[in-house]
């Protein structure tokens, strides 16, 4: 198995245990041992904690991508051979401490100095960009609870205008339910969302479904 595909089954796993935490947070709240506005915090927390994983898990691609034993399909090669995965992340990172791979253009820039064309990363769907890009949005009105970055939230990402006038939170639009037979949370489709993109990615690089 290539290890662009452990990774993937990895994240998997990882967006499996958070899915089953919000659950529990559910039955929990129906249960009537959990408070609303806990239950809507533990959202947002569960929230973060994808996004870390997620944005850390396209470094590790992009890292395999670079340095890894499997070189890629037809149109996807690399731009440089490091001499070892040390080397190529002191020129990855030059000196910071740590690289920014969102906004997801971040990415599809950097990947473009290593691989061809920043093939597969500049290959992800817009309407799966756009997805990123609100849960950017969703991401920074949890993180930054500025004026400005809640004011975003609530203008740019959809689903938001259809809440209470003052209930329009990151915690409530994320345990909302969209679409009914079998429920899906605004949670699990930014979770879809992220696991897409990550799959998408290893099967562009190995022509194989992960």
């Amino acid at each position: 198995m290539p290890a662009v595909a452990e990774i993937s089954r990895q994240f998997s796993s990882r967006i499996d245990q958070l899915r089953g935490c919000c659950n529990r947070v559910d039955e929990l709240r129906v249960e009537k041992q959990m408070g609303l506005r806990e239950c809507e915090l533990l959202y947002e927390s569960t929230f973060l904690a994808a996004q870390g994983y997620f944005e850390a898990v396209l470094g590790e691609l992009l890292e395999e991508c670079v340095c890894g034993r499997f070189r890629g399909t037809t149109g996807r090669y690399r731009l440089i051979a490091p001499k070892s995965r040390v080397h190529f992340r002191g020129v990855l990172t030059q000196r910071r401490k740590y690289v920014d791979y969102m906004p997801y253009k971040s990415l599809v820039d950097t990947s473009k100095m290593y691989l061809h064309e920043g093939r597969p990363f500049s290959e992800v769907p817009i309407a799966q960009r756009e997805m990123l890009a609100h849960a950017m949005k969703i991401r920074n009105a949890i993180a930054h609870r500025s004026s400005y970055a809640v004011k975003v939230f609530r203008k740019d990402v959809p689903g938001v205008g259809q809440l209470p006038a003052n209930r329009r939170t990151p915690g409530v639009l994320l345990k909302r339910v969209y679409r009914r037979g079998p429920d899906e949370r605004y949670l699990d489709l930014y979770f879809d969302s992220y696991e897409f993109v990550v799959k998408f990615l290893v099967h562009r690089w190995t022509g194989r479904r992960p």
